[in-house]
């Protein structure tokens, strides 16, 4: 019989699996979610004029000629979906009680077309700054 009182996440770090007390997690979860200097709730209003604001922003951007028909195209994303809050155990830090790492999925949001775009772009860029360090080996 599956136990309901166990949650299963994937670790921080490592590939690791984590099965986990469900009340430890959603304790921890909610202290991080209800820090207020860290997260806003926001309304489905709030939601909408974000989303607005990034279209009309993509479709400026294409009627001054300062991205193609294809890239207003690939940028626009018709039915966006709302990200998704999670938490994975950090357990890194501790075995028995790890903290939680909050992540927002993303994926299918109205700016995971332009997040996937623009790393790629600037990397392109950033290599001939001087400061640049491409990873941990090129940094040691």
């Amino acid at each position: 019989m599956w136990n309901l009182a166990r949650s299963i996440k994937d670790a921080d770090k490592g590939g690791t699996v984590v099965i986990m007390n469900k009340d430890y997690y959603f304790t921890s979860f909610s202290e991080i979610v209800t820090d207020r200097l860290a997260f806003n709730e926001i309304t489905s209003v709030q939601v909408d004029k974000y989303i607005n604001n990034i279209n009309t922003l993509l479709y400026d951007l294409q009627m001054m000629s300062d991205i193609s028909l294809d890239m207003f195209m690939y940028f626009t994303v018709p039915h966006p979906v709302i990200p998704i809050l999670y938490g994975i155990p950090k357990i890194c830090k501790s075995i028995d009680k790890p903290p939680i790492r909050p992540i927002v999925s993303g994926r299918g949001w109205v700016t995971s077309p332009v997040s996937t775009y623009l790393p790629s772009e600037l990397s392109k860029h950033l290599k001939h700054v001087k400061g640049y360090i491409r990873d941990t080996a090129d940094f040691l």
